[in-house]
């Protein structure tokens, strides 16, 4: 249990995973290595958006992964900019207010990734009230091309941030048809992760 940015408590049980066994062993059918780090990683940024404290416990209990697996995805976000803390006392991660200056690597791979890793929590954060996505996207990133800008919008969605493009009418009537909608998560509960990474 953390207490949240508002001094509420919430529980964190709130990540659903489906995987297949087989042979004792963990299959993942169609997902990328890089895009299960990606998303762990995004998934982590989200509880520490939402939580005033994040213990190893926590994370590991969401995202079943090893204490080192946790303290290098800390490490990335540090690394990306954010102004991440281990308090010994409660024995939990905290991330400030804030952000400083991005230390990204000279190798160009590691680079790109890392502004990958930067521009989706840019987007976590700032795009949720846009009211066209894909015309903020185009805005922000305007030298990124639309297939990119798709892919972005398939990591989130995969999180719980729902980027959605309407292909005709909606049954309810709450979207212009052939347009890009947001539903952002509000609250912990809300962000999940559909894999085991």
């Amino acid at each position: 249990m953390s207490v949240s940015n508002d001094n509420t408590f919430v529980l964190l049980p709130f990540i659903a995973y489906i995987t297949i066994v087989l042979d004792g062993g963990i299959f993942m059918a169609g997902q990328k290595k890089e895009n299960r780090k990606t998303e762990r990683l995004l998934v982590i940024f989200h509880l520490l958006k939402f939580c005033a404290e994040v213990s190893f416990k926590e994370v590991t209990d969401q995202i079943p992964v090893s204490k080192k697996t946790v303290y290098r995805d800390i490490c990335l976000l540090k690394q990306i900019g954010f102004r991440i803390e281990f308090m010994r006392k409660s024995r939990a991660f905290v991330m400030h207010k804030g952000r400083e200056i991005p230390c990204f690597p000279e190798n160009p791979t590691r680079r790109r990734y890392l502004q990958k890793i930067s521009r989706l929590i840019d987007m976590m954060n700032r795009m949720g009230g846009a009211d066209d996505p894909a015309a903020w996207y185009r805005g922000e990133y305007p030298d990124l091309s639309t297939r990119t800008m798709q892919r972005d919008f398939k990591i989130l969605s995969s999180i719980g941030y729902r980027v959605k493009y309407m292909r005709g009418e909606d049954e309810w009537g709450e979207h212009e048809p052939y347009r890009y909608y947001c539903e952002w998560p509000y609250n912990t509960y809300d962000c999940y992760i559909d894999y085991i990474p």
